[in-house]
């Protein structure tokens, strides 16, 4: 399937290099379990920086029966071409009958779906583009305030409606 990545890397690399990297857990009594393949820069693969913006790996890493957290770089490349090869990832493991990773399946918008954005004004909204729109702030507020980067936008919260 697929193999890990070479890890020779000058720091320039790391600054520079994009990365798919797949994060699993190890569970008392159980095999290890894949829980989020992610594309990241390849500095901050072990900072765990995007498994930390992603709410289902904070909720899993809390978990007491957790013995170890496991980190395989699986590619080293540019952005795009990491991109393409998580989603062939993804889709290789949903067509062998497999489970998306949980993380990727609930803690980020894996399918590139638009997700209804809630407000603190009481309106959802089909799309962080449409919640901009109606109340005058930019998008990319509303996906940093969604995100947790920010905690509110001209005294409005925005969260991602969850099913």
């Amino acid at each position: 399937m697929h193999q890990d990545a070479p890890m020779l890397a000058t720091l320039t690399d790391l600054q520079a290099s994009h990365c798919v990297v797949e994060y699993g857990m190890m569970i008392a009594g159980a095999p290890p379990r894949t829980m989020l393949i992610e594309v990241c820069k390849l500095s901050d693969v072990f900072l765990m920086v995007e498994a930390r913006r992603n709410s289902e790996w904070r909720k899993s890493i809390a978990r007491p029966d957790i013995n170890a957290v496991t980190i395989h770089v699986r590619h080293m490349g540019d952005k795009a071409e990491c991109e393409s090869l998580r989603g062939r990832m993804l889709y290789d493991i949903t067509q062998a009958g497999g489970d998306v990773p949980i993380c990727n399946a609930y803690g980020t918008n894996v399918n590139n779906k638009a997700q209804a954005i809630a407000c603190s004004n009481g309106e959802t909204y089909r799309t962080q583009s449409e919640a901009a729109e109606r109340t005058g702030v930019t998008q990319s507020a509303v996906s940093q305030c969604c995100a947790g980067k920010l905690k509110s936008v001209k005294g409005l919260v925005f969260w991602r409606v969850t099913e």
